[in-house]
């Protein structure tokens, strides 16, 4: 299977200066000093992206019609740029063939217009997370999301999530990824030793952080600065400045 989403500098630096500044569904992107002025030169106003929710049936089925009313909503209201099957999305409750419909529906909505990023990271191994994401690629998304506690225990050191993510990204080449400190199975906050190993993959373009703790996200965005990563704050009212 072919990687839909690859390796390329200049992708990844279309990719940053496509997810613009704004907030919405408690979704604020904040970035690194460089690819910040870089996003104020190419965008004149602000926008935001917010992390999308699922619309379903009486019978409990995804309603696909409304997921694209409710994409083309997001995008009438000022979105330049979506958040497919996350949390939000009720994720953890649609099934494999779901969440690769409802990722496909949004991509095909959005029509190129904006970047749109889905969680990736399902599996209860390396080999079923990395076979996953490459049918996510498939779907046409712009970057495929790592939850980060799906890649180590509660109880795990660094060095065995670093392990783990090494065994998936030896089995996923050229995928642009992004990371999310999702509160679900359980909240695993994106250690700097972490984030500099992924940074020196040089796939990193995106990471939600919801630490909502602003020395550690300024740590985070020195760390980063003058990569290809956008850093995105889950805390609509934390505002963090260099």
């Amino acid at each position: 299977m072919d990687d839909k989403i690859t390796n390329d500098p200049k992708q990844r630096r279309d990719f940053m200066k496509k997810m613009v500044l704004g907030t919405a569904a408690s979704l604020m992107p904040v970035y690194g000093l460089q690819a910040w002025n870089e996003m104020k030169e190419s965008m004149g106003e602000k926008s935001f992206v917010p992390v999308m929710l699922t619309p379903y049936n009486k019978d409990k089925s995804v309603d696909y019609k409304g997921l694209e009313s409710l994409t083309d909503h997001y995008l009438a209201a000022g979105a330049r740029g979506l958040f497919a099957n996350c949390l939000s999305s009720e994720m953890y409750d649609l099934s494999p063939e779901e969440r690769l419909k409802v990722t496909e529906t949004v991509v095909r909505r959005v029509n190129g217009r904006f970047p749109v990023v889905a969680t990736g990271s399902f599996g209860k191994d390396a080999y079923e997370k990395a076979t996953f994401s490459k049918k996510l690629a498939d779907t046409g998304v712009d970057a495929v999301i790592l939850i980060t506690s799906h890649f180590a225990a509660p109880e795990d050191l660094d060095e065995t999530m670093i392990r783990n993510l090494e065994a998936y990204l030896n089995q996923t080449h050229s995928l642009s990824l992004g990371t999310y400190e999702c509160p679900s199975p359980y909240k695993r906050v994106l250690s700097l030793e972490v984030l500099d190993f992924l940074l020196g993959t040089g796939r990193l373009v995106y990471h939600k952080d919801t630490t909502e703790d602003i020395e550690h996200i300024r740590k985070k965005l020195r760390l980063s600065d003058g990569s290809d990563l956008g850093l995105y704050n889950a805390h609509p009212n934390l505002s963090p400045r260099l």
